[in-house]
C-alpha cells in the first residue's frame, strides 16, 4: 500500500502544484477587481470584501474535484498495468488527493489570512466577511466531500466514456449557470414559475440547520465513494 502511495504521489504532485499557482492567481486577481472596484468606479462604503479569497477558494474548490476526477482515469490504467490491485489503487489515490487537497486548503488559509491583513493594514478598513473561521470549522468536510465527487466522477467516466462525461456537463452548467438564473429570473417575477421552484427549494432546504447539511454531505460523501468503489473494481484495464 506504501509503495502505491508513494506512485500516486510522483505522478500527481507537480499538478496540485499548478493548482496551488492558479489559487494564487485567482486571489490576485480578486484583490485586483477590488481595487478597481474601489479607486475607478468609486464603488465602496469604506468596508473591505475578500473578493480575492473568494475566487481563490471558488478555483480551489473546482481544481480540487476536477482533478481527483481526472487523474483517476489516466492513474487507473498506468497502476494497474503497474501491478496494483484495484483496492490498492483506490484508497492509494484517494488518499493521495485527499492529502494534496488539505495542502491546498492551507494554501488558501494562508491567502484568507493575508487578504485580512491587506484589508486592515494597507486599506484601513474592516474585512466584511472573515473566511478563516470557516475554513477553520468547515474546510475538511468540503474536501473529503468534493474528492468524493471528484472520485465519483472520475469513475463514471472511465466506466461510461462520454455519456458520463456529457451527463455530468450538463450537471454542471445546471448547477453553476442554471440555479443562478432561476433565482434571478425569481426576482424579477416574483409570480411566475420560476419563483415557484424556487420556493419549493426554499421550503425543501431552506430551515436545514448546519448540522442536518454536514451530515447529509458526510452520508453523500460515503456514498459517492461506495459507487466509485463497486463501479472501479469491475473495471477492465483498456492499455
Amino acid at each position: 500500500m506504501f509503495q502505491s502511495i508513494k506512485r500516486q504521489f510522483r505522478v500527481q504532485w507537480r499538478d496540485w502544484i499548478w493548482a496551488e499557482v492558479a489559487v494564487l492567481g485567482a486571489a490576485l486577481a480578486g484583490v485586483g477587481l477590488f481595487l478597481i472596484m474601489t479607486r475607478v468606479l468609486d464603488d465602496t462604503d469604506g468596508g473591505y470584501f475578500g473578493l480575492g479569497t473568494l475566487l481563490s477558494l471558488v478555483v480551489g474548490a473546482i481544481f480540487s474535484a476536477m482533478m481527483t476526477g481526472g487523474q483517476m482515469m489516466v492513474s487507473f490504467q498506468t497502476q494497474i498495468a503497474m501491478g496494483s490491485t484495484r483496492k490498492q489503487f483506490f484508497v492509494s489515490y484517494y488518499i493521495v488527493c485527499l492529502v494534496e487537497s488539505l495542502a491546498l486548503m492551507v494554501w488558501l488559509l494562508g491567502i484568507a489570512a493575508a487578504e485580512n491583513i491587506l484589508a486592515t493594514e494597507v486599506f484601513g478598513g474592516e474585512q466584511e466577511i472573515d473566511f478563516v473561521p470557516y475554513l477553520l470549522r468547515y474546510g475538511f468536510l468540503a474536501v473529503v466531500g468534493l474528492n468524493s465527487l471528484g472520485a465519483l466522477s472520475g469513475t463514471m467516466i472511465l466506466r461510461f466514456g462520454k455519456k458520463a462525461f456529457w451527463t455530468l456537463w450538463i450537471l454542471w452548467m445546471i448547477a453553476f449557470l442554471g440555479i443562478p438564473r432561476v433565482h434571478i429570473l425569481a426576482k424579477g417575477a416574483p409570480d411566475s414559475i420560476w419563483a415557484k421552484m424556487e420556493g419549493i427549494l426554499r421550503s425543501a432546504f431552506g430551515g436545514l440547520q448546519i448540522n442536518t447539511w454536514i451530515v447529509l454531505g458526510g452520508l453523500l460523501s460515503l456514498i459517492f465513494l461506495g459507487i466509485s468503489w463497486i463501479s472501479l473494481r469491475r473495471q477492465q484495464v483498456t492499455v
